[in-house]
């Protein structure tokens, strides 16, 4: 993470595996999942960009599986400003896209009646404000999320009905 020349920039990477432990009891399984992601802000303008990408990976076979679901990807972009437009402190306003293809649990699927998943996406989009409140160190949210899902077995593809999300909540710095 840095600063040079009015633009804000930060990069972050992780990884994650798990060894011998897989909801559908199949020894040996080893699942993993690494993510990198960027922040970049124009600081004079407030401007910004967020975007990650994730890629869950699993030892397992079609065979065990029951279906040829064995990788899948994440992505995630969010884009707004933050600039002081009350004695507050700063307004956030932003909008995120994100979208998950084929990170479905199958064992999850299987145990409710959708065996032999061979794909599944979901996307989301939403909008978002975030008012900082620097004499509380606390900032306040309020964001919409839309969600609209499918998987698909073998040629049959079934869609979800949209879920639609209003949250509201509040984080004091301590």
């Amino acid at each position: 993470a840095g600063e040079f020349n009015g633009i804000k920039i930060a990069l972050a990477a992780s990884y994650f595996e798990q060894n011998d432990t897989n909801p559908t009891n199949i020894t040996g399984a080893t699942s993993s999942y690494w993510q990198i992601g960027g922040y970049v802000q124009h600081v004079p303008t407030g401007l910004f960009l967020h975007a990650a990408y994730g890629q869950d990976d699993t030892d397992l076979t079609a065979a065990q599986l029951g279906t040829n679901v064995v990788t899948g990807d994440i992505y995630y972009l969010k884009a707004g400003v933050r600039q002081r437009w009350s004695a507050l402190g700063h307004t956030v306003l932003f909008g995120e896209y994100g979208n998950r293809n084929d990170m479905v649990n199958v064992a999850s699927f299987a145990a409710n009646g959708f065996a032999g998943v061979t794909g599944s996406d979901m996307t989301q989009w939403g909008l978002g404000v975030v008012q900082e409140v620097d004499a509380a160190a606390m900032s306040l949210w309020l964001v919409y999320r839309n969600f609209d899902a499918e998987i698909s077995q073998g040629a049959v593809t079934t869609g979800f009905d949209e879920m639609h999300i209003v949250k509201f909540g509040a984080l004091i710095n301590f």
